[in-house]
C-alpha cells in the first residue's frame, strides 16, 4: 500500500518530532508550575509537617539499646530468617549445614541460614 507524504514525512522527523513533543511538555509544565507556586509550596509544607508529627511519635528510648540517645529516631525491624551468600572462598560452618539438614534443606557452598533477629536503624 501506497504511502502518503504526511505519514513518510513523520516517520522521517520522528526523533525531531520526539524532541519537540519534550520541549513543549516540559515548557508547560513549567509555566503550569511558576503559576501555580504559592499552591505548590502550601503542599509541600503540609507534607513536611505530617512528616515530623510522625517522627514525633516514635520512642526514640530502646531498652537495652547502647545507641539511644534523645532526638535520635529509631527503626526496629523485625528480620526474618533468610539465606545469605557468602563471599568468595567462604562456606557456611558446621552448625548452620547441620542446622539446614534438621530442616530438610539442602545449602550451596556459597549460602548460609541468617537467623531471624530484630534491627534497630538510627537516625
Amino acid at each position: 500500500m501506497k504511502e502518503n507524504k504526511f505519514t513518510a514525512w513523520v516517520k522521517s522527523h520522528k526523533t525531531e518530532l520526539t524532541i519537540a513533543g519534550g520541549v513543549v511538555l516540559t515548557t508547560v509544565s513549567t509555566i503550569l508550575l511558576i503559576n501555580n507556586l504559592d499552591k505548590v509550596k502550601s503542599l509541600i509544607q503540609k507534607d513536611v509537617g505530617t512528616i515530623s508529627i510522625q517522627a514525633s511519635n516514635i520512642d526514640n528510648n530502646v531498652p537495652g539499646s547502647p545507641t539511644a540517645e534523645p532526638n535520635h529516631i529509631s527503626k526496629i525491624v523485625d528480620v526474618r530468617e533468610h539465606f545469605r551468600k557468602l563471599s568468595e572462598g567462604c562456606h557456611p560452618s558446621p552448625e548452620k549445614l547441620a542446622e539446614a539438614a534438621r530442616k530438610g534443606i539442602e545449602l550451596m557452598d556459597d549460602q548460609t541460614i541468617v537467623d531471624a533477629h530484630t534491627r534497630e536503624y538510627v537516625a
